[in-house]
């Protein structure tokens, strides 16, 4: 087993570098684990219990039972003579009383009144009716009106419809295109922290340690919390002392701060370019 220094992660085998990017590990030997004597004499004492307890279930009762000779006898109880219960004399039945009629009084005898024949009323005759003569209005002549000669209708001149004009169809030339507006990005924020992300892979690179000519270029991306991914080269040089530090100056630097809300998760490239100590760094 080998531990980091820096971060104290473990490994099984001896890596080149950690992923904070310390390369120097500390060797750990595995500690033996001996098993645990009271956990193992409490394991055995619970296995005879429950032995003990299924024991009395398998052992059957062998006493013979007693058996049954004694029979129960019927319980005969003494019925009572009926004449006791039952009795036979004959009872009266009342019949209703019918109900009594009302009683009618007899109307009094009343005095009849006997009209006399002089005593009668006479008819009246009826009123003869007066005649009442009504003068006569005299008569008056009715002259004829002088007839009028009539004139012919005038013809009256309807008015001619307008022809109708139709619609003229515009087309996709003349119709007015539509541009949508353009909403101007302030982009400020991403290129100051790609500027502040070079120059933390600058601070990383140990320039001394490369010899001669060489170019290559990297690529990787940025996670929510700042961590680098996907680390790899898109061509490397053909000197391989460029190649090595580019590779270390990337596990140098696991970390980084959060990116703007600006970055989406797009591939990050650079291009490095190293002469004899002389270097130059640039986005793709």
């Amino acid at each position: 087993m080998f531990k980091c220094r820096d971060c104290g992660c473990e490994y099984n085998i001896k890596p080149d570098y950690c992923d904070c990017g310390n390369d120097t590990f500390d060797e750990i030997t595995p500690v033996e684990t001996r098993p645990d004597i009271r956990q193992i004499f409490s394991v055995i004492i619970f296995v005879l219990c429950l032995i003990l307890a299924i024991i009395p279930w398998t052992i059957k009762d062998k006493t013979p039972k007693p058996a049954q000779t004694s029979k129960s006898e019927p319980i005969i109880k003494e019925i009572p003579p009926i004449e006791k219960i039952w009795d036979s004399t004959p009872t009266e039945i009342k019949k209703p009383e019918p109900p009594k009629a009302p009683e009618i009084k007899e109307p009094e005898q009343e005095c009849l009144q006997i009209i006399k024949p002089e005593e009668q009323p006479k008819k009246i005759q009826p009123a003869q009716k007066q005649e009442v003569k009504v003068s006569e209005k005299p008569k008056t002549v009715q002259q004829p009106k002088p007839t009028q000669k009539q004139e012919p209708p005038k013809q009256i001149k309807q008015p001619q419809p307008k022809p109708v004009q139709k619609p003229e169809i515009e087309t996709e030339s003349q119709r007015p295109q539509f541009t949508p507006p353009v909403i101007k990005i302030d982009k400020t924020p991403l290129i100051n922290y790609k500027n502040e992300l070079r120059i933390a892979l600058l601070s990383k690179l140990n320039i001394p340690n490369i010899q001669g000519e060489g170019e290559c270029a990297v690529s990787f991306s940025i996670s929510q919390d700042g961590k680098l991914l996907n680390r790899s080269f898109i061509y490397k040089s053909s000197n391989k002392s460029v190649n090595d530090e580019v590779y270390l100056m990337l596990m140098r630097l696991p970390y980084f701060k959060q990116p703007p809300s600006l970055y989406k998760g797009e591939t990050v490239k650079l291009k490095f370019y190293i002469n004899n100590g002389t270097y130059e760094i640039s986005f793709i």
